[in-house]
């Protein structure tokens, strides 16, 4: 399977846009990938779920229920599991 890192703007914008292609790939694409994400995601994703509420018009349980679709086949990475150098030379190239 195709591995596909998922970072906040890509579950920002399935939020505003569930039924997008990213949406899409998000909701059913687990036959053909595997998502990985950094831990905090969940965490940036929270700080900002009061901007991804107001700009998708959603409310409390339409957001947690999004969430936990989105999220719900998405592997979530510690950092603390990344080499140093790996983590050094990601850096450098963002």
């Amino acid at each position: 399977m195709k591995k596909i890192v998922v970072d906040t703007n890509i579950a920002f914008s399935s939020f505003l846009n569930i039924n997008s292609n990213i949406g899409q790939i998000l909701l059913n694409g687990s036959k053909h990938y595997d998502f990985f994400a950094p831990d905090y995601i969940r965490t940036e994703l929270l700080e900002h779920k009061d901007e991804i509420k107001r700009i998708g018009k959603l409310n409390e349980d339409k957001f947690v229920e999004l969430f936990v679709l989105i999220m719900r086949n998405v592997r979530i990475l510690n950092h603390s599991i990344i080499p140093k150098t790996y983590y050094l030379k990601a850096f450098d190239l963002c």
